[in-house]
């Protein structure tokens, strides 16, 4: 059966994620209580099992948790009720302080004004007071359709039934999650099937660790965070300093900007209230160090890898969950998101969430610089070279970086992905970085193999097998050994066969390598291999097949079983060769020019 091709199973995976998003959105209703069950689940779960070990029973060790959580709530909401409606009443009598205070201002007087008069008259609208004449009782009229004390006695009635009907599911389901853990876990496990059982358990836990973990840490330091807020506030003589620590410590669930959120509202207020700048300044200062210190030093502390996903990540993730769900989707943005992230690990589906997301994902050292180079970005790719060499010589910085790099313009070039101009642009750079990191290279790790201060010097010839990533490799190879003290030429690649060989018997070398990187057939080398040996029988052959499998005795025997060539797959390894090589011709030449010619007589 023919596939389909991979622009149409791209439309169909981008139809299915709409298709999701819009779920998502549309089922808000029920999947907003049940995510927020899940994770206050999550979040009393490590509490139960402690209770659990205390010989509690199951039933008690969840029901004293989620009664104690339900308490905790209720109690600040009824606190932040009273606390913005007391907030409300006093708001028109701080009207002069903002006022007196607006020339300092400059041009941010104006907006802070606007903005005042909003609150201002928001709070009006809390603490609006119901009209005290009560209008007589009269038989409604079914004809009439304004809205009558039945009408809007049913619509308050509704909305509390509502509220009070999401905080009960929440309240029931979170009991039952707490309870009935392990059987769902379970059954988890049955959906997923037998064969993934393992992956499947590794992904619950990992999930359940990081969000439950997260959530319990970050919910015990927001509440220290709140409670010195408020105390700051109540000594600077803010009002309502509880209502304020309240909302700070609801406003760091939210990232990045959810504490300068919280600070903003209670600084504001600050402004109001006092008239000098006094109270204000110092709550800032106090606000700024309290901040620095629990996002840089306590935070670290505790969390050691933070939620585990990128910076950016949390801020689309937060943009995504709030326009999703609303207020309630902002909250819960960063422990879905580390969900989704641990879901991408253990399932390959899901592995571009993974990429996507998470802050342990790297990109190749070799991937980033082929992007460079096509992006022409020199400086880029520079940069890159410069990082990988920290702490290598150059063989390796060579070995680990530049030929896994060249071995993906060598898969480019063979697919004809690359236009010519690309590919003349990339020869050109790749030539540049090389000679650059050469030139930058620190002393090497090895010693020379022939001393510089040789007379003679030493002649060394590289042939590519070919002209493309072939003679850039062998002018790699040709800057490497320089720095040995081996005196090296590289002919061109796009010789031919023929002249490669005329080029190199003229040179009258003593040594010769051939180099093909990561070849797809043996068929080129080892016709260049004949043709160099037949014409240089007594010559030492090297040949260089680089970025390929480690596999040189194979290699060898495929390439001549008659008298099989060195072969290496990595520039340290003919460094070692060349070590091997060159020292006992060194010797000979040494010989052979002390001794001279002989003299000749008359």
């Amino acid at each position: 059966m023919a596939r389909a091709p991979e622009s149409v199973l791209w439309l169909f995976r981008i139809m299915g994620t709409l298709m999701i998003i819009a779920g998502l959105h549309a089922g808000r209703e029920l999947l907003v209580p049940l995510s927020l069950s899940v994770l206050l689940a999550l979040l009393l779960a490590p509490i139960c099992k402690l209770l659990e070990r205390c010989w509690l029973g199951r039933l008690p060790s969840v029901l004293l948790p989620v009664l104690v959580a339900t308490i905790l709530f209720a109690g600040i909401g009824w606190l932040v009720t009273r606390q913005i409606a007391e907030t409300a009443r006093r708001l028109p009598d701080y009207r002069g302080n903002i006022v007196a205070k607006l020339p300092a201002l400059g041009p941010f007087g104006a907006p802070l004004m606007k903005g005042y008069a909003l609150i201002e008259s928001a709070g009006a609208e809390i603490a609006r007071t119901p009209p005290k004449a009560t209008p007589p009782f009269r038989i409604p009229d079914p004809e009439d359709s304004s809205p009558g004390a039945f009408g809007v006695l049913g619509d308050v009635f509704l909305s509390l039934f509502n509220t009070l009907g999401t905080g009960f599911v929440v309240f029931m389901l979170v009991i039952f999650l707490l309870i009935y853990r392990e059987d769902l876990r379970d059954r988890l496990i049955q959906l997923s099937g037998a064969g993934r059982v393992r992956v499947t358990t590794q992904a619950m836990q990992d999930a359940a660790g990081s969000v439950s973990r997260y959530l319990l840490l970050q919910t015990v330091i927001n509440l220290l965070y709140g409670g010195v807020v408020a105390l700051i506030l109540l000594a600077l003589g803010i009002p309502n300093a509880p209502l304020w620590g309240i909302v700070a410590a609801l406003a760091r669930f939210i990232p990045y900007f959810g504490p300068w959120l919280g600070a903003s509202l209670p600084l504001f207020l600050s402004m109001a209230v006092f008239p000098t700048w006094t109270p204000t300044l110092l709550f800032a200062a106090l606000w700024l160090c309290l901040e620095l210190t629990v996002a840089n030093a306590i935070e670290p502390l505790l969390y050691s890898r933070r939620t585990g996903i990128t910076p950016i990540a949390v801020l689309v993730a937060a943009a995504f969950w709030a326009w999703t769900w609303g207020g309630l989707g902002l909250l819960l943005s960063i422990p879905l998101t580390v969900s989704l992230v641990v879901m991408g690990r253990h399932f390959a589906p899901l592995r571009f969430l993974h990429t996507l997301l998470a802050d342990d994902v790297t990109v190749e050292p070799r991937i980033q610089l082929y992007q460079r180079l096509l992006a022409r970005d020199l400086h880029g790719a520079a940069e890159i070279v410069e990082v990988s060499e920290a702490g290598r010589s150059l063989s390796e910085t060579c070995d680990r970086l530049m030929v896994p790099t060249l071995g993906l313009i060598q898969e480019d070039l063979q697919a004809g992905r690359l236009a010519d101009d690309a590919a003349v642009d990339i020869r050109k750079n790749f030539s540049v970085l090389i000679e650059d990191l050469a030139e930058r290279a620190t002393k090497p790790l090895l010693p020379a193999i022939v001393p510089a201060a040789s007379a003679w010097g030493h002649t060394a010839v590289c042939i590519p097998t070919d002209d493309g990533v072939d003679e850039i490799s062998a002018q790699m190879i040709g800057r490497l050994l320089a720095q040995r003290g081996v005196h090296m030429e590289v002919l061109p690649g796009a010789d031919t066969v023929g002249e490669k060989v005329r080029r190199a018997v003229e040179r009258i070398p003593d040594v010769v390598i051939l180099v093909s990187l990561k070849p797809p057939a043996l068929i080129p080398v080892r016709y260049l291999y004949k043709r160099v040996r037949a014409a240089l029988p007594r010559t030492e052959i090297v040949v260089a097949l680089l970025d390929a499998p480690a596999e040189p005795e194979r290699w060898s025997q495929r390439i001549s079983e008659t008298d099989g060539p060195p072969v290496v797959t990595s520039l340290p390894e003919l460094e070692r060769s060349m070590e091997q090589i060159v020292p006992p011709l060194m010797l000979k030449k040494a010989a052979a020019f002390a001794e001279g010619p002989s003299p000749a007589a008359g």
